[in-house]
């Protein structure tokens, strides 16, 4: 599989991503802005989708900490998650 544009790319990544890890019903990917090159964003499907444009929305949610923190986040049940209560409601 060759992607044929950055974007491709990263959405083949988000499917891909969503398919190698059990349980998964869905995945986003987000790559931070440069200086020269804005901030990219790609989903496996309208679920994951509808999560990141709700993160973008609000400005916080676990793709943007992982972002701005440069850790690994990790969610395991997004109903009982405390870090973002507005992005979880």
């Amino acid at each position: 599989m060759v992607a044929e544009t950055a974007d491709s790319a990263h959405a083949d990544v988000a499917r891909l991503a969503a398919g190698a890890v059990e349980h998964a019903l869905a995945c986003g990917v987000t790559v931070g802005a440069t200086g020269r090159v804005p901030m990219l964003g790609a989903t496996s499907g309208a679920f994951a989708q509808g999560l990141d444009d709700i993160q973008y929305d609000i400005d916080d949610g676990p793709c943007l900490t992982c972002l701005r923190t440069a850790t690994v986040v990790a969610v395991d049940d997004v109903a009982a998650e405390p870090r973002w209560p507005d992005f979880t409601r």
